[in-house]
């Protein structure tokens, strides 16, 4: 299965004016290969991600961004997916208060 990659005029401006000649060929490559139909390591999250984005009114790629390994989300970001989810969250001290 083969791809059209369709660059806008910006970046096709900006590879032209890469001074990294490792960088710019890594990009040329890259493209011909997802032109090719080769779009790299692509996993499916499951269905309900795109369920999840439409209710709790998150871009699915903000979603993802929000969630994976390492990610640092605001606290209104987990609110929204915590309302979307149906959960209540609810703040209790860690311990006990004397």
């Amino acid at each position: 299965m083969n791809f059209v990659v369709q660059q806008t005029e910006d970046f096709a401006d900006w590879r032209k004016g890469l001074k990294d000649l490792r960088a710019a060929t890594a990009i040329r490559r890259r493209l011909e290969r997802a032109q090719a139909g080769n779009l790299g390591d692509v996993k499916t999250v499951g269905e309900g991600m795109a369920q999840l984005a439409a209710d709790s009114g998150l871009g699915r790629e903000n979603l993802y961004n929000a969630l994976k390994p390492g990610a640092k989300p605001r606290f209104d970001t987990i609110l929204r997916v915590c309302h979307a989810l149906g959960v209540h969250l609810e703040p209790r001290p860690i311990q006990p208060v004397a």
